[in-house]
């Protein structure tokens, strides 16, 4: 794909937005929504409903500490959207985030033009 070099705040903690807790499939009552291949990896899907959206959480079969995917969808009376990350099963290393990472570039200092729950739904 194109990567852009250009971003902007969709929405804040407060809006829906931000990191998920370690325990949140426990806290969703996440279920087993099955099995599926990801990336040519085989992979267990959990499911929750999520305060805005339908969250979906992969985790490998062989080894549950890591990553596969990350789906989220959305129903607007406008529509449906789908947002999805993948995770790179070569680069993945578990353990704490250095918390620079998570800082927004010093070019993201305005919001999105189609902020969620205003212009999305």
């Amino acid at each position: 794909g194109v990567r852009r070099q250009q971003c902007c705040q969709l929405c804040s903690a407060e809006e829906g937005c931000g990191l998920l807790l370690p325990d949140w499939l426990a806290r969703a009552n996440a279920t087993y929504a099955g099995p599926e291949a990801v990336e040519g990896r085989e992979c267990d899907a959990w499911r929750a409903e999520g305060a805005v959206a339908t969250d979906e959480w992969l985790v490998e079969r062989q080894d549950a500490r890591r990553p596969c995917a990350y789906r989220e969808h959305f129903s607007f009376p406008s529509g449906t959207y789908d947002h999805q990350l993948a995770f790179d099963a070569e680069g993945y290393r578990p353990g704490v985030v250095d918390e620079k990472l998570l800082d927004y570039p010093a070019n993201c200092n305005k919001r999105c033009p189609k902020v969620f729950g205003q212009t999305c739904g």
